[in-house]
């Protein structure tokens, strides 16, 4: 967790991983998304985006619908079950 100041305003940014293995995992994720999708996401924070609307606001519906379209049906189960998701199935 982190606190960022920005003039009044502080913010707690939170990070969707807790250990090293889950960082290179996410990352590698989230590299995986630019290159597929290079059109949608000019780079990783585009990408990253997407999980932080879906982690703050709950509607995890966009999130898996481009999971689905990327790596196949049931991607984002897969994904919250710690199962890497690398290629369509």
């Amino acid at each position: 967790m982190e606190v960022i100041e920005d003039g009044e305003k502080s913010v707690v940014a939170t990070y969707f991983y807790d250990s090293p293995k889950e960082r290179q995992r996410f990352s590698i994720l989230l590299d995986d998304l630019v290159k597929r999708h290079a059109e949608a996401f000019p780079d990783r924070e585009a990408a990253f985006t997407v999980f932080a609307r879906a982690y703050f606001t709950g509607n995890l519906l966009p999130l898996g619908r481009l999971l689905e379209e990327t790596y196949g049906k049931n991607a984002l189960r897969r994904l919250l079950s710690g199962d890497t998701i690398t290629s369509h199935q």
